[in-house]
């Protein structure tokens, strides 16, 4: 898929960003030396792992998927397998709820900028198992979505306790968000229903709270 795709697979990713200037640990990145910048992010990610830094693991693999998209066109499959690497060991349940919005997030927009042709493929690949989401038709791609949202509710309980303020560095939201999404749950919710809209045209979907 061309370049394009993939940057906007995390740019135009919207709840999330690179909130450097605000960070105690992560310098602004330069996107002009991205192999550098993915050098940095690496570390940074080693680092908010070891220190149980979940703000810190969500930003460090956006900074990771923006540089290797810029050094490569074909790096999106690599930057997805990192993600879900990350996540299947993640034990922080609002760091997991963070990984799945991302990946949702990714597959939702791969969806919205190639949906004439994803469309058009649908009959062919909807029973497909494939990990290839090059093969896959709309059917297939909400499948995935809507799993990961699942996944990104399973804890409710818990993200109901956190506050939103609590990711300011990680999250971008506008101004006075934190009144109407006051709480970690109230985001992914918000998020999730976007996600799951962008297949609303002939396919059923609904989110249970």
């Amino acid at each position: 898929m061309r370049r394009l795709v993939n940057l906007m697979g995390f740019i135009v990713a919207v709840f999330m960003c690179m909130s450097a200037k605000n960070s105690e640990n992560i310098t602004e990145p330069d996107f002009a030396f991205p192999k550098k910048v993915q050098s940095q992010a690496v570390r940074d990610l080693e680092s908010a792992l070891s220190s149980g830094n979940g703000a810190g693991v969500v930003n460090a693999l956006i900074r990771i998927g923006l540089a290797e998209s810029a050094i490569s066109s074909d790096s999106l499959p690599n930057v997805l397998a990192r993600v879900g690497k990350v996540k299947a060991h993640e034990q922080n349940p609002v760091t997991r709820a963070m990984l799945s919005l991302l990946e949702a997030q990714i597959y939702t927009d791969i969806y919205r900028n190639d949906r004439w042709k994803i469309n058009q493929r649908q009959d062919i690949s909807a029973q497909s198992v494939t990990d290839n989401y090059n093969l896959w038709g709309r059917d297939r791609f909400f499948s995935k979505v809507n799993s990961l949202v699942d996944e990104a509710l399973a804890d409710k309980d818990i993200l109901r306790n956190v506050p939103l303020s609590d990711y300011k560095n990680t999250l971008m939201f506008q101004h006075g968000a934190q009144t109407v999404y006051p709480t970690m749950l109230d985001f992914t919710i918000y998020r999730a229903l976007s996600y799951l809209g962008a297949f609303s045209n002939g396919v059923n979907s609904t989110l249970t709270i």
